[in-house]
């Protein structure tokens, strides 16, 4: 005796459409959960210093910026191109670091005492036009600011920005001038503002 319509061979019932149809929203969460996995490793991959750093000026995370030598500052980033960082203390102190010189940067705890979501760092770096510590410096040498410059020693050396150069900078030293080497500087921090 024949079954009733539709319940012979290659017939689906509402539990069979019911169970595929359950079957293909997991795969297809198995599926997008993957292309997620992929593209955050692809972007992990393609991750650059200078791309972090960007993050970090988008979001305004209090960062802690360790430079070769040892030296350490606490603050908010405000810029960043393809050979410097620029970052402002607590103290309102604006420190320029040479990226060459940068060898961590920790984002600080929020509030609630746990990490920031780590940035990921996989932008396009930026244009080499206007960068640098003879674009940054440049416009703070007409006003005669006050600035330290660190060597890539831990040399070093403070006084007023008198001009800056093409690779050296003057400063009005109260031991009297002294010309520093542009490229051999891994910060350079602006005292006054």
């Amino acid at each position: 005796m024949a079954g009733p319509p539709g319940s012979g061979p290659g017939s689906t019932t509402g539990d069979d459409l019911e169970g595929e149809a359950a079957r293909w929203r997991v795969d297809e969460a198995v599926a997008a959960r993957r292309r997620r996995w992929w593209l955050a490793r692809q972007a992990e991959q393609e991750a650059t210093l200078v791309g972090v750093l960007a993050d970090l000026v988008d979001t305004g995370t209090p960062v802690a910026l360790s430079v070769a030598g040892g030296r350490r500052h606490l603050g908010r980033l405000w810029a960043v191109g393809p050979t410097v960082v620029g970052l402002r203390t607590a103290q309102g102190i604006d420190v320029v670091v040479v990226l060459g010189a940068v060898s961590a940067v920790a984002p600080a705890p929020r509030g609630s005492g746990r990490a920031p979501s780590p940035p990921v760092g996989d932008r396009p770096r930026p244009r080499a036009a206007g960068d640098g510590l003879v674009a940054v410096l440049g416009p703070v040498a007409g006003d005669r600011r006050l600035v330290a410059t660190v060597d890539v020693d831990g040399g070093r050396t403070e006084g007023e920005l008198a001009w800056v150069g093409t690779d050296v900078a003057l400063l009005d030293c109260p031991t009297g001038p002294v010309y520093v080497a542009l490229d051999l500087l891994a910060e350079v921090a602006v005292l006054d503002r």
